[in-house]
């Protein structure tokens, strides 16, 4: 909804839409520079777009301050759950050598496999995404796929593609039947791969 109002020259709703994404996910902060570039026509309103957008994210971090006496230990915590600060190369490259230190181990290698293979797949997708879609979409997409990766691990990155809204409209943008139809052969396998191995 975001996108759609700052497309449509209606910015104050478009703010009002922002707040809510940047409030339930950290990953929704990678609308605000998406969006900004809408504004460039709107200079007097890109700080009242900042302001209120952010709003959510500050009062979040007032409360960690007042509840857990640090404003940013949805941060520091991160390592009870395996994760920690990296460069965003490091989990692609890690994955990479867990595939290949494990590659006679189905189960060890599936997990990083997967995961390597979205990433693969996505990032493929943000290369095409320059060239046909407007560049908010992309500079969201951009970011979404890599600000995830700064945890230092590829797990759970499917889940983190599937808010990357551009991802289907430029799937939606494929014509050609032949590739479409060895998409959908290709999803059917994952899909049935999925559900042998977690079910």
């Amino acid at each position: 909804a975001a996108f759609y109002f700052t497309r449509t020259d209606k910015l104050i709703l478009a703010t009002i839409f922002t707040s809510p994404a940047v409030s339930t996910r950290l990953i929704g902060l990678a609308i605000i520079p998406a969006l900004t570039i809408n504004f460039r026509n709107h200079k007097k309103l890109i700080l009242l777009f900042f302001q209120i957008s952010l709003l959510p994210l500050l009062l979040y971090i007032l409360f960690q301050d007042i509840k857990f006496q640090s404003s940013f230990s949805f941060l520091s915590n991160e390592y009870l759950w395996s994760r920690n600060f990296s460069f965003p190369l490091y989990p692609v490259l890690g994955s990479i050598k867990l595939i290949f230190l494990n590659i006679f181990s189905l189960e060890k290698v599936i997990n990083p496999l997967i995961n390597l293979l979205f990433f693969i797949g996505a990032f493929i997708g943000l290369l095409f995404s320059f060239k046909k879609l407007h560049p908010s979409y992309s500079i969201y997409y951009l970011i979404s796929l890599f600000m995830p990766l700064f945890s230092g691990t590829l797990v759970s990155i499917p889940r983190y593609i599937l808010v990357i809204f551009p991802v289907f409209i430029l799937m939606g943008l494929i014509k050609n039947e032949l590739l479409q139809k060895i998409g959908i052969i290709l999803f059917i396998l994952l899909l049935a791969t999925l559900a042998i191995f977690y079910t």
